[in-house]
């Protein structure tokens, strides 16, 4: 009961955003659209932000059981795409505002590791990488795809998605391998 009430809270949230911003919304706004008293609201959330961060997460864990560590990175990666540009684009950017890059940018780092972990999973040679060069190549490149988010939704989330995959798929199928070759070869002996 306890996931759905949250749930349905944040859903609320999710339809205010769709026709203003976080900072004219209020706690009664939120609980009158999900039909529960501000009570409910202060047992499951502090505030409005802490409602934000929990919704994000959630959105997180949901992509994610959603399929999209089979789809392969580059799917993924554009189905992340099209998940904050079409499906919660306010959200996404009320959070870039009111919450700042960090707190945005631990959303999105929940679902590029994952992401990255399976990608370097279906490349020859990930097996015999060592777990610091593994977790390295992780942070890397997650870090460097969440930075790239970031400033596209910077932005206000304007940029020509199919170039911008096709640019990350070209540095992906050149380094990515190359720099696994490089790690497994200077393995002790």
């Amino acid at each position: 009961m306890s996931n759905m009430t949250k749930r349905m809270l944040a859903f609320s949230l999710r339809k205010l955003l769709s026709k203003t911003t976080l900072d004219n919304i209020t706690i009664q706004d939120i609980t009158d659209g999900a039909e529960v008293s501000r009570k409910t609201f202060y047992y499951h959330f502090q505030d409005i932000y802490d409602l934000m961060e929990w919704t994000l997460n959630d959105d997180a864990q949901r992509f994610l059981k959603g399929g999209v560590l089979s789809m392969g990175w580059k799917d993924g990666l554009g189905e992340l795409i099209r998940s904050m540009q079409e499906e919660n684009r306010m959200l996404v950017l009320n959070a870039y505002r009111s919450l700042g890059p960090e707190t945005l940018g631990r959303y999105i780092i929940a679902i590029i590791e994952p992401l990255m972990n399976s990608t370097i999973d279906h490349l020859s040679g990930s097996e015999n990488l060592s777990e610091s060069d593994r977790k390295f190549t992780v942070h890397l490149y997650s870090y460097g795809l969440v930075g790239l988010l970031l400033g596209w939704i910077h932005n206000d989330m304007q940029f020509d998605e199919d170039m911008s995959l096709e640019r990350i798929d070209r540095f992906f199928t050149t380094s990515l391998p190359s720099w696994i070759n490089q790690c497994t070869q200077h393995l002790p002996k």
